[in-house]
């Protein structure tokens, strides 16, 4: 397994090594000889000075994945904690400093923490990696877990492309389109890295273990309880983005730099990608069900249909209806019901429904008492904030929105308390158990 290990750690260096090698070299042609605009040389020198990071995130990944096949959990989950520091330190050091010589002093600061993230996994690893006798680039081994991988990196590759090209059409319809759909995808992010993704990680190994075993009914139940436990916290979190990510948008960035019609703006863009948490938390779910078949072409072949859809809305919206930045993240959204829906289509022809009528009654229970808490949280609160919060998406008179830091967590712990406490009185009234089992109150 060590001897694997390292035929991999070298094959991986190696690959990558040279495809980002050739890739500066590239850039670096460009920057230097091409008819480039200034604030595109500025991109490609940035682009340049971060790309070998992308090599430490990689190593990082591997490693961890190798310490934890030991039980060593604990450093792979604290080594993200160095790299945030280091990059906390770096921007107080240039809080100062002229904002050209501050970016690419942040810019070094990225690459370097991807650096000292990987190497802070490596005092755990030395017994591996003390002999590196007998190196092979490309083993029988390698070229199995090559091959098996090579669909799904074919569909992530597609995906990532992707997001590149919503990048480049959100610059054409405002130049300050990317930084909105960041803005509002960091925010987007967060409840599928918090919940999504650790509920696919954690459904994977049941689900292997269970296809193996030839328990088709265990599979398809375990798929079915995971899906409800998902759909239970995703729906609550999209309609509180719709509701209150004026208000969450004004607390996290509302200051500064970052003006008002840049908090209308991004707040516009994380509505647009709200409308798809649901359906990106179930594509996470549903994908493994058929990783554990061994079953890759048919995840891919989603993918790429959604990728499709994704660039023919942009360019419907963007140069057909002349659509702001915003349209990219609601583009994204509608290309993600597209890939859910047909994953749940050929789990149904394969296994029979995944939502049964229980289910569907649960989940629009959980929906309506959504709903109905966020108009009364948003009714009652505008009387208790002065009516601001409530006018962002529909660009309404925003411009008396407080810029206090006190002022934006007060605004935000009264939607979100009000939100909170309706939702679980709804909940209650209407004998959601689904909820109360969420948080540990029933089994």
């Amino acid at each position: 397994a060590h001897q694997f290990f390292r035929n991999l750690f070298a094959s991986m260096s190696t690959v990558l090594g040279g495809i980002i090698l050739l890739l500066e070299a590239a850039l670096f042609a460009w920057w230097k000889w091409g008819d480039a605009s200034s604030g595109t040389e500025e991109i490609l020198f940035l682009t340049m000075v971060m790309l070998p990071g992308v090599l430490f995130v990689c190593l990082y990944a591997l490693f961890s994945a190798l310490l934890q096949t030991d039980r060593k959990y604990f450093l792979p989950s604290v080594a993200p904690i160095f790299f945030n520091l280091i990059f906390l330190l770096i921007l107080w050091v240039v809080r100062d400093w002229q904002s050209e010589y501050a970016v690419v002093a942040l810019a070094v600061g990225v690459t370097l923490a991807f650096l000292i993230q990987w190497v802070s996994l490596l005092f755990s690893s030395g017994p591996v990696l003390r002999n590196f006798r007998n190196i092979q680039l490309w083993t029988p081994e390698l070229k199995k877990m090559v091959s098996a991988m090579g669909l799904t990196i074919t569909g992530i590759g597609a995906v990532q492309i992707n997001s590149f090209v919503d990048t480049l059409f959100a610059r054409s319809a405002d130049l300050s389109g990317p930084a909105y759909l960041y803005y509002a995808i960091r925010l987007y992010q967060l409840p599928l890295a918090l919940f999504g993704i650790a509920l696919a990680s954690a459904l994977l190994p049941p689900l292997a273990r269970a296809r193996q075993a030839g328990d088709s009914q265990k599979s398809h139940a375990l798929l079915q309880f995971a899906l409800r436990r998902c759909l239970t916290l995703m729906i609550p979190m999209t309609i509180a983005l719709f509701a209150f990510g004026d208000t969450i948008v004004n607390l996290v960035y509302g200051r500064g730099a970052f003006d008002l019609m840049a908090t209308v703006e991004t707040t516009r863009c994380l509505s647009g990608y709200a409308l798809g948490l649901v359906p990106a938390a179930a594509v996470l779910l549903l994908a493994p069900a058929f990783y554990a078949r061994k079953n890759f072409i048919l995840p891919l072949k989603a993918s790429l249909i959604s990728v499709v859809v994704n660039l023919i809305l942009n360019l419907v919206f963007i140069y057909g209806f002349g659509l702001g930045s915003q349209s990219v993240a609601y583009a994204t959204s509608i290309a993600a019901f597209i890939n859910a829906g047909y994953l749940l289509y050929a789990l149904k022809e394969q296994d029979g429904p995944v939502f049964d009528r229980p289910t569907v009654r649960t989940m629009s229970k959980v929906s309506l008492c959504a709903l109905f808490s966020a108009i009364l949280s948003l009714y009652i609160g505008s009387f208790l904030v002065g009516g601001a919060q409530a006018s962002f998406l529909w660009g309404v008179d925003y411009l008396n929105i407080s810029r206090d830091l006190l002022t934006q967590i007060m605004h935000l712990a009264i939607y979100g308390g009000m939100f909170t406490i309706f939702f679980f009185s709804y909940a209650w009234l209407f004998k959601i158990d689904e909820v109360f089992q969420l948080i540990g109150i029933k089994k």
